[in-house]
């Protein structure tokens, strides 16, 4: 039998470190592309890696989107100036979720020392005749929007997944970036009610690509009697003050 070659001490030392080096090199690169400014490979990596796990109970593949906030006439929530929101683009993330819910987040890093490039407009000055004294009355910055199935419909079908030419209403929330622990609901939380003043947010699906998102109440089918109002409200779900906020969004999957 051949005898087996057996490496000198040096050598082994060697090529140890060697070893060592190129590992520690190789998590050093990989560490600071976490955590430095995410790129818009990584979101879509993101997106990917959730849409993936559609086999987990009662998930549905995430879906990426572009939303363009329309201007039709009147409306209270606008974009910023910058044209359509694509996910994966410019530090936002777009998508209807692995809950079927849509997800906007206009601060998409984990990285905090990335700078917000997208927000929307929210106009607080047209509160209802039932406001008095009202905290807000100027134009205030968001970042975030989310919607949710509300009381109202049942069953909710997760937005992806919706037939061409339906409707449903659902709720939604967003955030406000000069105001800690408030939010801006629309039909959700305390206010999911039959007496409550905000006015449900109701989506179509016109195509197999677009959506429409909107405040206004339907001719028919609709689930409450409000149309465009949302409730400024504090953490805990305290109603401050309803102002009238009409929108209408486009969604687009790309």
């Amino acid at each position: 039998m051949k005898p087996t070659t057996l490496l000198m001490p040096g050598k082994l030392l060697g090529k140890l470190f060697l070893l060592v080096s190129t590992s520690l090199f190789s998590f050093g690169v990989i560490s600071c592309s976490k955590t430095g400014t995410k790129t818009n490979s990584l979101l879509a990596e993101e997106a990917t890696a959730a849409s993936n796990q559609r086999g987990k109970p009662g998930g549905v593949p995430e879906m990426s989107l572009m939303m363009e906030v329309q201007v039709i006439g009147g409306e209270k929530i606008t974009d910023d100036g910058g044209g359509a929101y694509t996910n994966g683009s410019q530090n936002v993330k777009v998508v209807f979720d692995q809950n079927g819910n849509l997800l906007f987040n206009s601060r998409a890093s984990k990285n905090q020392n990335v700078a917000m490039q997208r927000w929307l407009n929210v106009n607080f000055d047209s509160p209802t005749a039932s406001n008095t004294s009202p905290p807000l009355s100027g134009t205030e910055r968001s970042a975030y929007l989310t919607s949710g199935s509300t009381t109202a419909n049942a069953p909710f079908i997760p937005l992806q997944n919706m037939t061409v030419g339906t409707t449903q209403c659902i709720r939604q929330s967003g955030g406000l970036l000069n105001y800690d622990l408030t939010a801006l609901n629309f039909h959700r939380n305390t206010e999911d009610n039959n007496t409550s003043e905000t006015a449900h947010v109701y989506i179509t699906r016109n195509s197999t690509t677009e959506w429409i998102m909107t405040s206004q109440r339907p001719v028919t089918g609709f689930c409450s009697d409000g149309s465009n109002v949302g409730a400024f409200v504090t953490n805990s779900g305290t109603l401050s003050f309803y102002y009238n906020l009409p929108f209408s969004i486009k969604l687009t999957k790309l």
